[in-house]
Order: structure tokens, then C-alpha cells, then sequence
């Protein structure tokens, strides 16, 4: 049986990591409990020999069981209807219900923590990003709508980052607040499906919006030409190509702006501030 497997293909391979499984017995020369007797399915590669004295029929779907003292046998599925209960289909489908719902409590319990832990780690980060955004869109408006229509141009990098305000404070706060409501959840409410599966849609759509959020540091780094991996001629170029051919520059709503190569930043003398990948600061 592989690890962690519940289905047994090659008895061959289970008796040799076994040295207690034994064969041709009655079920009353041992004691069995039953929350632990059923050991793994079995959907053999070949007919095998049911290992109840009284069958010793030849299957290839059945049952692996333990024994309270650690012997191990195999029976076949017609057996196990009658001394399990269950045929090893309907047995599957239980067992895969359960694990469903055992693997759905396991997200529950701590995915919602590994997200919270993400979200205060980039939390200074995304606010960083939210007042960079700001920044551009309170003193360079025209660019920003600009940019929104032509952010499917590929000649330009980053555009999403500024082609609409983000918001991140309030989503953050909102994301928090949703987590705590996840973590907060008891027992009872984890036990019943309605509220898993609330639950769980809850968990996707914070998951979703945390990625959203941080996919905007990229498209940061993009639009300002300073991302990893740029080469040294290709920093900064990016902003020079915007200043260089969008419409908007002329706009006499736009102050005047100083963009050079390898700067990675925006100069607004009108406004004495440099706007930048990395924040904005007053010169």
C-alpha cells in the first residue's frame, strides 16, 4: 500500500511490509474494534484469494483488515458487505465524503491564519502603493485616464497600476475583519456543510483579493521600469516612453514633469515632490 494511500493494488507488495498479515482464518479466532478494524480498500492488479477460511474465493475488490492485536488479512467485497456493511464502492464514497469534509476543516482551520499572517507582512507595502496611486491621480489625472485606455498597449509597461484609484486601506481592513470572522468560527458551525461551504467561498474571495492586491506591487515596479531582472539600459525607460508619447503630456492641466532614464522616478518641480517606485517624497 503507498503511503498515505487507502487503496491496495499489489497484496504481493502489502504481505512483504507486513510480517503479521496472515490468511485462511475465521473472523471469530480474533477481536476486532471496529472504529479501527478496516485497514485500506483493495482493487488488486490480479484475482487474490479472499483470506476468510470459510470463502477462500478469488477477488480482485475487497478489504484490507486489522486486528486489535496487529494482524493484518484481506477479505473480498462480498465479505465485506457482510461483516462491514459495505461493498467497497459505497465504502469509497463515504471515505471520499469524509476526506472532503476533513480536508475542507483543514483549510478552515488554517489557511485563514497563513492569509492574515501574508497580509500584515505586505500590509505597509500595499498602503505604500495605494498613496503612490493617489499621489498620480490627485496632481497627474490626465495621465491616469490616459492610461486606462491604453493599458492593453503592450509598448507600455504597468499601466494597470495606475489606470484606476486603488483603494487598499479600506480593503485591507475589510479583508482583515473577514479573516477574524473564518477564525472566529466554532466547532459546531465547522461540523455543519452549509456553513463550510460559506465558509469556504469566504476564504476563496479573501484569497482572491490578497493576490489581486499584491499582484499591483509588479505592476508598480513595471510602470516605473525598476521590476527585477530590468537591465541598467532599460531602467527608467518605461516612464520616458509615456512622457514621450501620450497625448495628455501637453494638457495644460498637467504640471510640467521631469522624466530621465535610470531614475525610476517622476520630478514635478510645479509641486516640488518625486513620485517614485519606492514612495513619494518631498524634495
Amino acid at each position: 500500500m503507498h503511503q498515505n494511500s487507502r487503496i491496495v493494488t499489489d497484496l504481493d507488495h502489502f504481505k512483504d511490509s507486513h510480517p503479521t498479515f496472515v490468511t485462511e482464518i475465521d473472523m471469530d479466532d480474533f477481536e476486532f474494534d471496529r472504529a479501527t478494524m478496516l485497514e485500506a480498500g483493495c482493487n488488486f492488479n490480479t484475482s487474490e484469494q479472499c483470506g476468510l477460511k470459510k470463502c477462500r474465493q478469488r477477488h480482485r475488490r475487497g478489504f484490507i483488515l486489522k486486528t486489535k492485536d496487529g494482524h493484518y488479512f484481506n477479505i473480498g467485497q462480498y465479505c465485506g458487505k457482510t461483516n462491514l456493511g459495505v461493498t467497497l464502492h459505497e465504502w469509497l464514497e463515504g471515505y471520499e465524503a469524509a476526506l472532503k469534509i476533513l480536508t475542507q476543516k483543514e483549510v478552515l482551520s488554517v489557511e485563514p491564519k497563513r492569509l492574515l499572517k501574508i497580509l500584515h507582512e505586505n500590509k505597509p507595502r500595499l498602503l505604500q502603493l495605494e498613496r503612490i496611486n493617489t499621489f498620480i491621480w490627485q496632481h497627474l489625472k490626465p495621465l491616469a485616464l490616459e492610461a486606462a485606455k491604453r493599458k492593453k498597449e503592450r509598448r507600455y509597461r504597468g499601466l494597470e497600476f495606475i489606470a484606476s484609484r486603488l483603494q487598499f486601506s479600506s480593503q485591507v481592513e475589510q479583508t482583515e475583519q473577514e479573516i477574524e470572522i473564518i477564525l472566529a468560527c466554532g466547532q459546531e458551525q465547522m461540523e455543519r456543510e452549509m456553513d463550510r461551504t460559506r465558509l469556504l467561498a469566504a476564504y476563496r474571495l479573501i484569497k482572491a483579493r490578497i493576490t489581486r492586491m499584491r499582484s499591483f506591487e509588479s505592476a508598480c515596479l513595471r510602470f516605473f521600469g525598476s521590476e527585477p531582472g530590468f537591465g541598467e539600459a532599460e531602467r527608467g525607460e518605461n516612464l520616458v516612453r509615456i512622457f514621450d508619447d501620450f497625448s495628455c503630456i501637453g494638457d495644460r492641466e498637467m504640471p510640467a514633469c521631469d522624466v530621465t532614464s535610470f531614475t525610476e522616478s517622476i520630478y514635478i518641480p510645479a509641486l516640488r515632490k518625486r513620485v517614485s517606485a519606492y514612495g513619494v517624497f518631498p524634495v
